[in-house]
Parts: C-alpha cells; sequence; structure tokens
C-alpha cells in the first residue's frame, strides 16, 4: 500500500523536507496540493528562510508561481539571487510585478541573465517605488541606452539604495553621462560599480 502526501501526518513531512534544500521546497514543494503548501508554510525552516540562490535553472511558469509566492508571503526574506537565468519576457513581467509588491528584500541579484529591453524598463519601475532595496545587482547583462535611462530616471527620486553594481554591461560614455546627471539628485547612493564596461577616457 502507497502513502499518500493527504494521509502522511505532518511530524513526517516535517522530517522529509529536512532532507530537501531550500531551492527545492520553494520551487519544486509548493503548489503540489494545498495540504503540503499549508504545511510547508509552517515549516520553520521555511519561515526562517532569509536568502535564496538560482542559478543556472530555467524557470518555469510554475517555479515562477512558487517564486511570487514567497515574495508575496514570507516576511523575513531579505536576499535573492537569480543568477545564470533564461528569463523570456513574461517571466521578467511577473518576476518584476512580484518584486514591485515585495517590502522586506534588501539585496537583490539579477546578474548574467541577459534581461531584456522591456525588463529593465520594469526593473527600473521597481527602482523607483520600491522602499526597502538596499543593494542591486545586475552585472553582465548589457543594457542598452534605453535601458540605462530608465535606470537613470529611477535611481533620481529612489531613497534606499547605497549600493550599485553595473559591471560588464557595455555602457558607454554617453550612458555614463546619464547617470551622472541621475546621481547629481540621488542622495543615498554610496557605491557604484561600472567597472568592465565600454567607458573610455571621456566616460571614466
Amino acid at each position: 500500500m502507497t502513502s499518500s502526501i493527504e494521509t502522511l501526518s505532518i511530524e513526517l513531512i516535517y522530517r522529509i523536507l529536512s532532507y530537501i534544500d531550500d531551492v527545492t521546497i520553494v520551487l519544486s514543494c509548493r503548489n503540489v496540493c494545498q495540504r503540503l503548501n499549508s504545511i510547508i508554510e509552517t515549516y520553520e525552516r521555511y519561515q526562517k528562510m532569509n536568502l535564496i540562490h538560482l542559478r543556472s535553472n530555467r524557470i518555469s511558469s510554475n517555479c515562477l508561481l512558487c517564486l511570487g509566492n514567497i515574495l508575496r508571503r514570507n516576511q523575513v526574506l531579505k536576499i535573492l539571487k537569480i543568477d545564470c537565468v533564461q528569463l523570456n519576457t513574461q517571466a521578467e513581467q511577473d518576476l518584476f510585478e512580484e518584486l514591485l509588491k515585495n517590502q522586506t528584500l534588501t539585496t537583490l541579484y539579477l546578474c548574467w541573465n541577459r534581461i531584456s529591453s522591456q525588463g529593465i524598463q520594469s526593473l527600473a519601475n521597481v527602482i523607483l517605488h520600491n522602499q526597502t532595496l538596499i543593494e542591486l545587482h545586475i552585472e553582465g547583462n548589457h543594457l542598452d541606452s534605453e535601458g540605462i535611462k530608465h535606470l537613470s530616471y529611477s535611481l533620481q527620486f529612489n531613497q534606499t539604495l547605497t549600493i550599485l553594481h553595473l559591471k560588464f554591461n557595455q555602457i558607454g560614455s554617453q550612458n555614463v553621462k546619464d547617470l551622472a546627471k541621475s546621481l547629481e539628485k540621488n542622495q543615498t547612493l554610496i557605491k557604484l560599480y561600472l567597472g568592465f564596461n565600454k567607458l573610455g577616457y571621456e566616460g571614466s
């Protein structure tokens, strides 16, 4: 006779979860059934989860649904790292919509994801309205001029970011001028990393 999740005791499910890593709990165990969702939400390790790191994965729509759930409901998540992940346009949009609502993250890594121009515009909107992010990494996304303009505009009004990493983005001298103008009005940013871009003498 086989047992289903519906018949397993909470204690046994807790024991099973103790052998599973955080990312698997968030992306694979959620949304299997309502009972498992409810049990996971009472699981102590899930409640205390303050870091999620996704790397070199394809994020399915179901995974994004699970990630969106923890961004909405987890009150202790501080650091989200999404590196070298293939995000399509819809996935980007869904992710940034959730980030726009989130009020707990302080550090966000979105490195080497080749974020689209539309995605950068959505990210700029997050920067414009978010009131908790302190550190943002968007290295290696090959930002175009339009994307830099959107970022520059949002930085004028952001009041929380203190550290911004923009390395490996093929940023040119004119892009740096746009950033410089926005930072004249920004009163919180302390560190800006622009290494390995196409600044040239004029932009350095």
